[in-house]
């Protein structure tokens, strides 16, 4: 339901309300046609939304939303209206004098609208026909990621959150696009994965893609003295059992739960055709088990005219032959412009349950195997990947089985975004700039590729790695082949889609997912000093420390010391070109944003949403490098820094640069600045920010700020 104020739904139920429709048309060059009650053509107006397509309750759907109004506009040519957007608006007077605005959608005409002598029909969809463009790819990844790059590919803006979607049914788990299956569109791929979620997708009134859950909460209740005919069934419709086809074995799957519900046809979901069985049998009980949690009383409805319904929403009839307790969800809706509004919940009766014409249909989606043909399957990754310097990261992976011995060509092409790093000559006081060199390895099989290592150097910019390899697969095998890439004097940041590729061979089957980014990571339990600080007062001996990465990396994952321990080394120590350095921040003193300690570490409330942690100001004369550790457990930390206490971020990329929104810099990139840039920036104080996505445990940040010699 749209989100109105608790006076809108007072005064919608009274008996007498004022109303008022207006909108705006706005052609491809510009021009704006605005239109209220005046110039509409009375009875024309109507708004539509459906989300159940035949008689049932469905999941998968891709709602559109459909605009029909007759507008007399006289002197307007019908072609210039083709293609233009129509945005249209509802309001309310309220009891205070003030009118309360409900947006009906953002609508573009397809075609060129009908003209009669003084007037032009129009016909105008929402933004759900963006995604009828053709799809073609193998896509495998995260239903969150996979829905990014379908909006991005349609020029459309995601509405559900990623958190939203995780918390959905099958929401974390991985999938891909089966690659004999017949996707058509992206509007299908948008279906299929909504179905996968036990969900339907609709476009917003904001023009944003949404996916919603059916639920058993009341949205709205609707009395005997709201609506003008209600027309309910005597019965309930409710699931008990689900069949899905599976494509590999051509054979229907039925699962089923006690009760004597509807069963309810999955068909051949081509992102639901896993060969792993306890992975397929997973995701489909999960499935069926969400359908089985609702039941609702099918109905016809015609109501007063309250566009802050929409389809989805739930309702409690009551009073007059509405049975109280039963329950009701709006799959069509048909809003009158200054009229009522109709309201259907469609719904089979369990009872009366057969076979539909719809579900032997999509039973014989299966295609035989010629295990003689030529196969090609695509790859491109659904979520961006990001390798600092000297990681080693897969970006191309491909599950296989084969149907007899062939020979298998790979051909690949990755667009990387290469920063490369800098060293500094001390002799020499200067930096030189390190060429990027970007080292392939090929695993086939789970075994490296020793006699073929492609190797590439590029420069700072947007480079094309064009890769290339053949081999022999066995008959009847179940394989994988992947790329795997390592930076070295750069780092690489390949964006979601920017890794593609194909294998293609004679009796070649696809097989399971990737999501498209592997991290792999090294953890150590946290290092507890407070047992021997007391001890730390005398006779120590220390020895020239290098704040290097892989260094401290080798030797130990964190050592928190704090003031107390750095105060009592201070006489004592005797030491040669010792790099001091301290620790910024405890948890006492930090600012933490969806950000919580948890066992002497900075993690995220919450795995979907990002965090931050923000150092206070501290007072710093010079600083040598900034070092932190982290894992990279299903994400990463990025870095800002502020020199006047927060009012300007930086990251850095060759130089400074003003952070506007996004994300900062990579911990290889922040412990590379060089001395000189730092102090260049430096005004007294430094402040620090860590931008945690995921799983991210950070662990600390070390300011090294000065040499001495004692």
């Amino acid at each position: 339901m749209y989100p109105v104020s608790d006076e809108y739904l007072s005064k919608i139920q009274e008996n007498t309300v004022q109303t008022n429709w207006y909108g705006a048309i706005r052609t491809v060059n510009g021009v704006v046609y605005s239109f209220d009650p005046s110039i509409i053509v009375e009875g024309t107006g109507k708004i539509t939304r459906q989300i159940c397509s035949h008689d049932d309750i469905e999941i998968g759907t891709t709602c559109s939303a459909e605009l029909s109004i007759s507008l007399y506009l006289e002197n307007v040519n019908r072609y210039e209206l083709y293609n233009a957007t129509v945005t249209a608006f509802f309001q309310l007077l309220l009891n205070d004098g003030n009118w309360e605005t409900v947006p009906l959608g953002e609508f573009t005409i397809t075609e060129p609208p009908e003209r009669s002598e003084n007037a032009v029909s129009i016909h105008a969809y929402d933004g759900m026909q963006k995604f009828n463009k053709d799809f073609g790819l193998t896509l495998q990844g995260n239903p969150y990621y996979m829905l990014t790059y379908a909006c991005n590919a349609c020029g459309v803006t995601l509405g559900s959150t990623q958190e939203e979607i995780a918390n959905f049914t099958n929401g974390t788990v991985d999938t891909y696009t089966y690659p004999e299956a017949e996707i058509y569109t992206y509007r299908d791929l948008v279906g299929y994965i909504a179905s996968y979620l036990c969900c339907f997708a609709y476009m917003g009134v904001d023009n944003k893609l949404y996916l919603k859950q059916y639920g058993m909460k009341a949205d709205r209740e609707i009395s005997a003295d709201w609506r003008f005919d209600y027309k309910p069934q005597d019965y309930e419709c409710y699931y008990t059992s689900l069949t899905a086809y599976f494509m590999v074995s051509e054979e229907t799957e039925t699962y089923t739960l006690s009760g004597d519900g509807l069963t309810y046809s999955l068909g051949a979901n081509p992102i639901i055709q896993f060969n792993a069985d306890d992975l397929r049998k997973s995701v489909l009980t999960n499935i069926l088990n969400k359908l089985a949690t609702f039941s609702y009383t099918p109905f016809t409805a015609k109501v007063p005219c309250d566009p802050a319904l929409m389809v989805g929403d739930v309702l409690n009839f009551t009073g007059n032959h509405a049975v109280d307790e039963k329950l009701s969800v709006i799959t069509k809706q048909v809003i009158k412009i200054n009229n009522s509004m109709e309201l259907v919940c469609t719904g089979s009766d369990p009872g009366a349950e057969a076979l539909t014409q719809r579900e032997k249909q999509l039973q014989t989606l299966g295609k035989n195997k010629d295990k003689d043909g030529m196969y090609y399957y695509d790859f491109a990754n659904a979520k961006e990947i990001v390798i600092p310097d000297g990681a080693y990261e897969v970006v191309i992976r491909f599950d296989y089985t084969t149907t007899k011995q062939t020979h298998v060509d790979f051909h690949g092409e990755i667009k990387c975004l290469v920063e490369t790093t800098e060293e500094y000559d001390a002799g020499e006081d200067s930096y030189t700039e390190n060429d990027g060199v970007l080292y392939v390895t090929y695993i086939s099989g789970g075994d490296e590729v020793t006699e073929y290592y492609p190797v590439d150097t590029f420069f700072d910019g947007v480079h094309l790695l064009h890769l290339m390899y053949t081999w022999w697969a066995s008959a009847n095998i179940l394989s994988a082949f992947e790329v795997r890439l390592r930076c070295e004097g750069c780092n690489v940041t390949i964006e979601q889609g920017a890794s593609r590729g194909y294998i293609a061979g004679i009796g070649l089957v696809g097989d399971s997912a990737w999501d498209g980014a592997v991290h792999i990571y090294d953890d150590f339990a946290p290092i507890d000093f407070s047992i021997i600080r007391g001890n730390f007062d005398e006779n120590i001996k220390a020895f020239q420390h290098t704040p290097t990465q892989s260094q401290f990396e080798n030797t130990v994952k964190r050592r928190n010391f704090f003031r107390t321990i750095l105060k009592s080394m201070k006489d004592s120590t005797t030491a040669s070109n010792l790099h001091r350095f301290t620790v910024l921040w405890n948890d006492e003193d930090v600012e933490k944003v969806g950000t919580h300690s948890e066992d002497g570490v900075w993690v995220n409330d919450s795995p979907y949403v990002s965090g931050t942690v923000t150092t206070p100001a501290r007072a710093v004369d010079t600083i040598l490098t900034i070092t932190s550790h982290h894992s990279e457990q299903m994400g990463d930390v990025t870095f800002l820094v502020s020199f006047d206490e927060g009012q300007t971020w930086y990251s850095y990329s060759g130089g400074w640069v003003i952070y506007t929104s996004g994300h900062g810099m990579a911990e290889p990139v922040m412990s590379a600045i060089p001395q000189s840039d730092w102090d260049a920036m430096l005004n007294g104080t430094i402040m620090i920010r860590a931008i945690l996505e995921g799983d991210t445990r950070l662990r600390d940040i070390q300011v090294y700020t000065e040499v001495v010699t004692e």
